[in-house]
């Protein structure tokens, strides 16, 4: 009797045991709903290792610089929802002959700082990765470091018949590599403030992993770094070349925290097919901080290509060329604004919104505000077109053409006969041709215009009298003739 009664109370343990969650480590069972500090884990696991082990209910576990060997052991996570692995500092785990990591729910590496890391090594060619899911749940990776070399996947899922989550990249570095492929088994993989750097152009699909871009082979590295939606004069904006984007001394720089570029004395130029000048798909808005003169220039395409819409913020200056010169996507505004200076000269169209696909509903607006703000735009498929909206602030106005208006049905600045103008100049309502704003056109003028054609170095935009994107004698024979004609 008292043997079937032992018996019963074991089964019965075991029962009431299997309906907890469970974190193991290596020979640890700890329940989840309690707290395990590194004196315990001293004391109690029976694999060696140097740092701090310890985990916060009901489902953080946190390394402090640890360096561990498991040992043909595993760290598994048994029901435990939403399990994390918060990192400080350094921390490696060599895991040999297993996975060192498994879940049967979501798991979140999160990194206490930015100078956090993980790096795991080992793993075994039973198709499955250092990192394994069991149960459908996500897999993320926020902040910090993580070099993964395993043998037949670095991170993997196999959630039986439950829907594959998602692999997810926040901010971090991450660099997987695998015999067989970097990752598999997850439904989709998605970036936040991140990009995959090597190899270019590499893709993740379901039923194949990581793929790349020639070829679709199985990529068995896979780099991933901190990046932004934006590239400048072609090149990514990553969290390590976002103070000098160029590589030359700073011109350009960038800081995510208010989506906002800097560019000081930036020359800026590409060529070729769908090369873009500055290209962002920020989700709030590029703004572009202007000082001293600035050049971005695309011989083949758009200087300025903002999905979300594009502020120019003075007080510098900005030439601008490109087959079309500013360009943006749905529900997005382009304004020029606080004393900037922008010269646009385009091949085809120089500011251009966005309209649905049937042209029928049209959702761009322009603002042009701020005193000492001067935009002069060039181009023969219409200066300023496909906008919903001109919204000029006070002291300014339509300079050029006279007459000068923005059409609600064109959805451009026309000028006096209803056509759309080739040539918009939004300027200070006083006369453009009175450059020392003195409030009259005379000799003082055509004096300032020739020191400023006889003088080395860049001449301000408002200069360009005869809109053909310089300031020389040309200038100075329109200026003469007008002063002339009074």
């Amino acid at each position: 009797m008292k043997k079937l009664l032992s018996a019963l109370a074991l089964f019965l343990t075991a029962v009431a045991a299997s309906a907890d969650s469970w974190l193991a480590i290596g020979n640890l069972g700890l329940r989840a709903g309690y707290d395990y500090d590194t004196e315990y884990f001293d004391k109690n696991l029976n694999v060696p290792f140097k740092g701090k082990i310890s985990f916060r209910a009901p489902n953080r576990l946190i390394l402090e610089g640890v360096n561990i060997s498991l040992q043909g052991l595993r760290i598994g996570a048994d029901g435990v929802e939403d399990f994390t692995i918060e990192l400080h500092g350094n921390n490696t785990i060599q895991a040999s002959f297993t996975n060192p990591i498994t879940s049967n729910t979501s798991l979140r590496f999160e990194a206490a700082d930015d100078d956090a890391s993980l790096t795991i090594t080992g793993g075994c060619s039973n198709g499955y990765g250092l990192v394994y899911l069991t149960g459908g749940g996500d897999l993320v990776f926020s902040g910090g470091t993580y070099n993964f070399s395993g043998q037949s996947r670095a991170v993997s899922q196999h959630p039986g018949d439950v829907a594959a989550g998602t692999l997810r990249f926040e901010d971090c570095t991450a660099r997987l590599k695998a015999y067989g492929n970097a990752a598999s088994g997850f439904q989709s993989v998605q970036y936040a403030n991140c990009k995959v750097v090597s190899p270019e152009g590499a893709y993740y699909t379901a039923s194949a992993g990581y793929q790349t871009a020639s070829g679709g082979e199985a990529v068995k590295e896979v780099r991933i770094e901190p990046a932004y939606d934006l590239w400048v004069g072609g090149e990514l904006v990553t969290k390590e070349n976002k103070a000098d984007i160029l590589s030359d001394g700073g011109t350009a720089s960038y800081d995510p925290a208010t989506n906002t570029l800097f560019l000081r004395g930036a020359d800026i130029a590409v060529s070729g097919a769908d090369e873009f000048g500055i290209y962002s798909l920020q989700a709030g808005g590029l703004t572009v901080s202007l000082s001293g003169t600035n050049r971005v220039a695309s011989s083949d395409w758009t200087g300025i290509y903002a999905s979300r819409g594009v502020t120019l913020l003075g007080p510098g200056q900005l030439t601008l060329n490109g087959y079309h010169g500013i360009s943006v996507g749905t529900s997005s505004t382009i304004a020029v604004r606080d004393g900037a200076d922008v010269l646009i000269g385009a091949a085809s169209r120089g500011i251009m919104g966005s309209t649905n696909r049937k042209g029928t509903l049209y959702y761009t607006t322009l603002t042009v505000d701020g005193s000492g703000t001067h935009l002069n735009v060039t181009a023969p498929g219409g200066a300023v077109t496909i906008l919903k909206d001109v919204a000029i602030g006070p002291g300014l106005g339509i300079t050029y053409p006279e007459g000068g208006r923005f059409s609600e049905d064109d959805h451009a600045i026309c000028n006096s006969s209803g056509e759309v103008a080739t040539k918009v100049e939004i300027a200070s309502a006083v006369s453009r041709y009175d450059l020392n704003g003195d409030g009259s056109v005379d000799v003082s003028d055509v004096t300032l215009l020739v020191a400023a054609v006889l003088a080395d170095g860049a001449a301000p935009v408002a200069y360009d009298l005869n809109g053909d994107s310089g300031v020389d004698i040309g200038d100075v024979t329109e200026l003469v003739s007008v002063v002339l004609a009074q």
